[in-house]
């Protein structure tokens, strides 16, 4: 998912501010009886915060010199790891469907519906082509029956010769 350019965090205090902004949404998701798309709205807050946390902890690692400040980083972190862990773990099967479906964005769940929707259009299809082959074959094994049935009647050895005719006593010629 891109974060739009003012996303990033710029300092300690940032991730602070993030942090709090963070709890809040997780409180607000623990609201008992959410509607799907007050859900929705809350876990798209929190998947937001959630990844622009990350890579301001990771950016923020790669920056900061001071002892102090790094301890404060690692606070930071273990304050993150906590609300989204403890969060998470109380989570029922529609709320991680609902984040599943965010994380993947609504593209990728609509191609998976589209690309279903074909498959099933092309095994009806390969089914009605099979059918109507196997419907030819047995029509086309009946014309050549004819046939075979029409060639035997009509070989020359069936018939009597037209010229070996006799009426009377005189030969037909």
């Amino acid at each position: 998912m891109s974060e739009p350019k003012n996303s990033k965090i710029a300092d300690l205090e940032d991730l602070g501010d993030r942090l709090a902004v963070m709890e809040g949404v997780v409180e607000d998701l623990k609201m008992p009886k959410l509607p799907r798309s007050q859900i929705e709205v809350l876990l798209n807050q929190y998947i937001l915060l959630e990844d622009s946390i990350l890579a301001g902890i990771e950016m923020l690692s790669k920056t900061i010199a001071s002892i102090s400040d790094k301890n404060i980083l690692d606070t930071r972190t273990e304050q993150f790891n906590h609300v989204g862990s403890d969060f998470q773990d109380t989570w029922n099967d529609d709320y991680w469907a609902c984040y599943e479906m965010i994380r993947e964005g609504y593209s990728r769940r609509k191609l998976k519906l589209n690309t279903t929707d074909k498959v099933k259009d092309l095994q009806e299809l390969a089914l009605a082509l099979n059918k109507s082959t196997t419907e030819e074959k047995k029509e086309e094994s009946k014309a050549l029956e004819e046939v075979d049935e029409l060639s035997r009647k009509y070989k020359p050895g069936n018939h009597p010769d037209p010229v070996s005719r006799k009426c009377c006593d005189c030969i037909i010629a």
